[in-house]
C-alpha cells in the first residue's frame, strides 16, 4: 500500500512532462531526464501490481500450511504422511513469501532512483537565481 502511495504521488506529474512533442522528446537534459523518471515510475507501478498477485498467492498458501500445520500439532501420534504434508506446505509458503518480499524491495529501490531523477531535474525557466526563501 506505501508503494502505490508513493509511486501515484509522482507518476501524474511525471506523466504529463512524458508526452512531449515529438520535436523537443528527445533533445535537452530536462526532457530526457523527465522521460527516464516516468519510465522508472511505470515500472515501479507494475512491480506494485505483481506484488499485490503475489500476496493474494501468498495468502492461500498461509491458510493451507496453517491447516497443515493444525493438524500435525493437535494430533497426539502424527502420521509421517501429515508431517510431509505440513513440511511441504511451509516450504511453499517460505519461497512464495521471499518471492513477494521482492517486488517490494523493488518498488522501494525505483522509487528512491525517481526521487534521485528528481533532484537532477533544472529549474523553470526564470527561476534559476532564486533562493529557498525565494528573493
Amino acid at each position: 500500500m506505501t508503494q502505490t502511495v508513493l509511486v501515484r504521488i509522482d507518476l501524474p506529474r511525471d506523466w504529463r512532462k512524458f508526452r512531449l512533442p515529438p520535436a523537443l522528446a528527445w533533445y535537452g537534459r530536462r526532457e530526457t531526464v523527465h522521460k527516464v523518471r516516468a519510465i522508472v515510475l511505470l515500472v515501479a507501478l507494475a512491480t506494485v501490481a505483481g506484488g499485490w498477485w503475489l500476496e493474494g498467492i501468498v495468502d492461500n498458501l498461509r491458510v493451507v500450511r496453517n491447516d497443515l500445520s493444525d493438524v500435525v500439532l493437535r494430533s497426539p501420534q502424527p502420521v509421517s504422511e501429515d508431517v510431509k504434508a505440513a513440511e511441504d506446505a511451509r516450504a511453499d509458503f517460505g519461497r512464495f513469501h521471499f518471492y513477494s518480499l521482492m517486488p517490494n524491495f523493488g518498488t522501494v529501490g525505483l522509487v528512491t532512483v525517481a526521487m534521485a531523477l528528481a533532484a537532477q531535474l533544472s529549474a523553470p525557466a526564470g527561476r534559476e537565481g532564486m533562493t529557498v526563501a525565494g528573493v
